[in-house]
C-alpha cells in the first residue's frame, strides 16, 4: 500500500471539496509509490518530502490559494520523484469578458475564498518545470461567474530538472 501524506487546512466548501477529492483518489489509488495530497486554501507549505521524493502530488485550490504562485510550484515539483507526477484541480483564468471580470474582482474574490482567480495555472507549472500531459478546462458549478472556470493538468518532471 504506498504512503499517503495530506495536507487539508479547510477553507474549500465542503460540496466542492468533496468533488475534488472524489475525482482526485481515483488516480491516487493507481498510483505505486509515496502520495502528497495539497488541498487548499490556506496553502501550507509542502511537507519534506520522503526520500526519493512523491510519486504523485495532488492539488485541489492548494496553487490557487499560494501568495506566491511560482514559489509554490517550484516546491511542488521539488518535491516530486524524478519519474514523479502531478495532478492537479485549480481554480484558472478564464477568457474574454469573463477574463476581464476575474482581474477587476480578484482582490475581492481573493478576501473572501483565499483564492487566486485570475491566474493561468499550466503556464505556471510548466514554467517551473513539469511536462504537461493533460489539461482540462472545465466549469465549476458555483454561484460567483467568476470561480467557474477550473483547469485539470496532469504532467510529470520534465527531463533533467531533477533537484
Amino acid at each position: 500500500m504506498p504512503s499517503r501524506s495530506a495536507i487539508r487546512p479547510g477553507g474549500v466548501p465542503a460540496p466542492l471539496a468533496a468533488a475534488l477529492r472524489d475525482g482526485l483518489r481515483l488516480r491516487a489509488d493507481a498510483t505505486i509509490g509515496p502520495t502528497l495530497e495539497l488541498i487548499g486554501p490556506p496553502a501550507a507549505p509542502v511537507p519534506t518530502p520522503p526520500p526519493g521524493g512523491y510519486a504523485l502530488v495532488l492539488t485541489a485550490g492548494w496553487l490557487g490559494a499560494a501568495p506566491d504562485i511560482d514559489a509554490a510550484a517550484t516546491a511542488l515539483v521539488a518535491a516530486l520523484a524524478p519519474d514523479g507526477r502531478v495532478d492537479c484541480v485549480e481554480p484558472s483564468a478564464a477568457a474574454g469578458a469573463l477574463a476581464r471580470v476575474q482581474r477587476w474582482s480578484a482582490a475581492a474574490v481573493r478576501t473572501g475564498t483565499g483564492l487566486h482567480v485570475d491566474r493561468d495555472v499550466p503556464v505556471v507549472l510548466r514554467r517551473a518545470g513539469l511536462v504537461l500531459t493533460d489539461i482540462e478546462r472545465f466549469s465549476m458549478p458555483t454561484r460567483l461567474p467568476v470561480l467557474r472556470p477550473f483547469v485539470r493538468v496532469r504532467g510529470h518532471r520534465r527531463s533533467g530538472s531533477a533537484s
